[in-house]
């Protein structure tokens, strides 16, 4: 056999949460414990319940969502859980590319309206207070915490979709702007190139031809243009997602494979 072919692995389904891998509590269990009056575990019950996680998260796309838009299972703690650091992630970008604070400034009126909201005050002021003026420019410390925990999550849920449900961390995983991604970084990001030949310019109609011949360019998924894009590939022996938001920030998760 070919080293470098490698056989299509059998996928796998779970049965509990796509992010914590707890079961999920059946609507028969849930009777039972209300009728014991057992309140403590009735609260762990209901948080078991299984809702669907959009992969990505709808914050980070405008409406119309897109149709194809994929869902995972996914506990109700876990889907509730998110939602705060969805929030910020998604109103840090809207600042960072508008330069500002100011919600009339962003270019994604869906956020300027969850900017503005009375409930996205601490999101607000984390954000302003991670602002740092500099001779070289405008600054913005994320809170990578946050940031990390929704990148992972929505990384997880691409393999998931794809029938690899993830639960340990990646091996590999970092996250940096597009523009801080050195000229060589940027081709084995996009296209999968990372030997030391010469390659045209990044962007280039030639380097896509590179990356077309190579069989890359088309591991990308655009969920919707400039606002999220996606590449889920099965590399040797690992499981690859590159994640790109708003054609600005770039990640990059691996796991060993299952």
């Amino acid at each position: 056999m070919d080293p470098d072919q490698f056989a299509t692995p059998e996928r796998k389904a779970y049965p509990g949460c796509t992010y914590c891998g707890r079961t999920f509590a059946e609507p028969g269990e849930i009777a039972g414990l209300r009728a014991r009056g057992d309140v403590t575990a009735l609260d762990d019950a209901r948080g078991r319940q299984r809702t669907n996680d959009h992969v990505p998260s709808k914050v980070l796309l405008d409406d119309p969502l897109p149709t194809t838009l994929h869902t995972v299972p996914c506990c109700q703690r876990c889907n509730n859980g998110f939602s705060a650091a969805e929030r910020y992630l998604a109103c840090l970008l809207e600042c960072v590319l508008a330069g500002d604070t100011d919600a009339n400034k962003f270019t994604r009126p869906k956020m300027a309206r969850i900017f503005n909201e009375q409930g996205s005050s601490n999101i607000r002021k984390i954000i302003s207070d991670s602002r740092m003026e500099t001779p070289d420019g405008t600054f913005w410390k994320s809170d990578t915490q946050q940031s990390h925990m929704v990148l992972k999550k929505m990384a997880r849920g691409h393999a998931a979709v794809n029938g690899f449900p993830l639960l340990s961390d990646p091996f590999n995983f970092w996250v940096l702007p597009l523009e801080f991604l050195t000229h060589e970084q940027r081709n084995e990001f996009e296209y999968g190139i990372s030997d030391n030949r010469l390659f045209p310019e990044t962007g280039s109609f030639a380097l896509d031809q590179i990356g077309r011949a190579a069989g890359r360019r088309e591991d990308w998924v655009t969920v919707q243009p400039g606002r999220y894009r996606y590449s889920y590939t099965v590399q040797k022996a690992c499981i690859r997602v590159r994640i790109v938001l708003r054609e600005y920030l770039a990640c990059e998760a691996a796991w060993d494979h299952p």
